[in-house]
């Protein structure tokens, strides 16, 4: 091979082919040449050339090791290459419940909410699986469902959430980048998870709310973003239902039982939702000491602290985020964070949000058949809530509280519906075509409340009748997300509602609430089979940390 052969398309100097063609050199000289040839094989040549004081002909050493054109190339490699950037992550493992999966897209600020399926346990299901997977009827009735839900999102959590949830965008992923992206997360998802895989079809993006929005993330904010999730949980006790303990606590019982967790959480949501400070700063704490998959925080989009975390990365991060020295105690820059927290989750935000247009729904409940049916006792106070009207908390429990009989009712209900043929989901296209009516999502469910406190083995049920209950039981699992970004002063297009003015730092802030997809109409049965999973616990009188004051 020429030397104009390889000089060419490598660019390398011609000095560099001059030093390898046989051109005697010095001691000196062969000594920086060896260096530079260790750095490049990983060999030692220095040996061999501290045995002999004679001057060295470059090119046999060269020759004996590599050949010329693999010395240039590593060369060109390091002397003319620009280095090599590390590539940026595009997305992110954020979380997963039982129905979806999330990733986050940072750049976009955006995460992607993709359904899961179960893995097929034996080669017929299997077989059924990718046989339907080219199957149009198959793939169109996903299809529909997944427009159903986005409806149900945007035309009944949407309005009940007023301006705490975004707006949600489907997109379609194809089979290949589907089975690309299972691939991608295997190692990304917990042990427990991986029995579901994602399915083929449609996928939605939201908002991520682990970022400000644009709108608020002004060039006056300095420092990182900083977004805590919370699970806040059932937050009361329905009045009618003959449950007398909290719903998470007795939970906790059962997942220690199968191992799911190590030890019991002192959070209970109905200090959360008490709308009483100490009882809420209890709750807080609670949240932090044992995070379980209750509460997470993120710095700039990326899981910092949780669920496995030691107490002390929270401390840190919490230095970050106060912006605070050394001298300041890990029991004041708790104090401090759950301050802040309680502020966030208390702050009228959505003022302009109006409840008493479905009061007079509640005021009076009369029997269907007066010489047949009974009317349930009823008190319509169960509406008030101690929390300021208008802030993320007291938006989420009046959710909750479409559930007022409780599950034992609505088991009954569902035992004579059984009689029926029964489609999962089939309320929700009924209660989508009556909203469209009467365009108030709040008074369609509660006209179902009324109806179900009405004792008649005659009234026929149907699907509308478990809408309060499911409805709240989304309220019940929702997420909300709380995001925060130092600012040194108030920017004039920051309104007050995102404003929080501490004494050392003041944050803009925003929040948010996601997990909002309808419930099928299997949840009851499914919660029914988990109360009696914790009746049967071995424990006499299973406590509920609200009492433990």
């Amino acid at each position: 091979m020429y030397k104009s052969d390889f000089i060419k398309p490598l660019h390398v100097n011609l000095s560099l082919v001059v030093l390898a063609s046989g051109v005697r050199y010095t001691r000196v000289g062969v000594y920086f040449v060896t260096v530079f040839l260790e750095v490049l094989s990983g060999r030692s040549f220095f040996t061999i050339f501290q045995s002999s004081d004679q001057e060295i002909i470059m090119s046999n050493v060269l020759y004996s090791f590599f050949s010329i054109q693999q010395i240039l190339t590593k060369m060109s490699v390091v002397f003319i290459q620009p280095p090599k950037k590390e590539p940026k992550q595009e997305w992110i493992y954020r979380g997963e419940g039982n129905a979806n999966l999330v990733i986050s897209l940072p750049d976009k600020r955006q995460i992607l909410r993709i359904r899961k399926t179960d893995k097929p346990k034996t080669f017929f299901v299997w077989l059924f699986n990718w046989l339907s997977d080219f199957l149009y009827w198959d793939t169109k009735n996903e299809l529909n469902v997944d427009n159903q839900d986005l409806k149900f999102y945007k035309q009944v959590m949407m309005p009940l959430l007023g301006q705490f949830v975004c707006e949600a965008t489907p997109i379609f992923m194809s089979r290949k980048q589907t089975h690309d992206l299972n691939s991608a997360i295997a190692q990304c998802r917990p042990g427990f998870r991986k029995h579901k895989k994602l399915q083929f079809g449609r996928a939605t993006f939201f908002t991520d709310f682990a970022f400000l929005p644009k709108n608020l993330d002004s060039f006056r904010l300095s420092g990182a973003t900083y977004a805590i999730e919370i699970k806040p949980k059932q937050g009361w006790i329905p009045v009618l239902s003959r449950q007398t303990k909290c719903q998470f606590c007795q939970n906790q019982y059962l997942k220690l039982q199968k191992g799911q967790i190590k030890k019991i959480s002192g959070y209970c949501p109905l200090d959360l939702f008490s709308g009483e400070k100490p009882r809420m700063i209890k709750a807080i704490k609670s949240l932090i000491y044992n995070p379980q998959n209750n509460f997470k925080i993120f710095r700039n989009g990326v899981f910092v602290y949780g669920e496995q975390a030691s107490i002390d990365v929270f401390y840190e991060v919490m230095r970050e985020m106060l912006y605070s020295d050394d001298k300041m105690s890990t029991y004041s820059l708790l104090e401090e964070f759950c301050d802040i927290l309680y502020t966030t989750l208390i702050k009228q935000i959505d003022k302009q949000y109006a409840d008493h247009k479905c009061i007079e729904l509640y005021q009076t409940i009369e029997p269907s058949d007066k010489h047949s049916a009974t009317t349930i006792a009823y008190d319509p106070e169960n509406l008030s809530c101690a929390l300021p009207e208008g802030c993320i908390l007291e938006r989420i429990l009046s959710i909750q509280k479409f559930d007022q009989l409780g599950l034992d009712r609505y088991k009954e209900l569902i035992n004579s519906y059984y009689n029926d043929v029964i489609t999962e989901k089939n309320y929700v296209e009924k209660l989508l075509k009556e909203i469209s009516v009467t365009k108030c999502p709040k008074c369609v469910i509660r006209k179902y409340i009324s109806g179900n406190l009405i004792s008649d083995d005659r009234r026929k049920i149907c699907e509308l009748d478990f809408a309060p209950y499911l409805v709240a039981s989304i309220a019940n699992d929702c997420s909300l997300m709380l995001t925060y970004r130092r600012c040194s002063s108030r920017d004039r297009l920051v309104s007050e509602e995102h404003f929080l003015e501490r004494p050392t730092e003041s944050f803009v802030f925003n929040v948010g609430v996601f997990d909002l997809y309808p419930k099928p109409l299997s949840t009851i049965a499914k919660h029914v089979k988990r109360k009696l999973k914790i009746e049967s616990l071995p424990f006499d009188n299973v406590p509920c940390n609200h009492r433990i004051l």
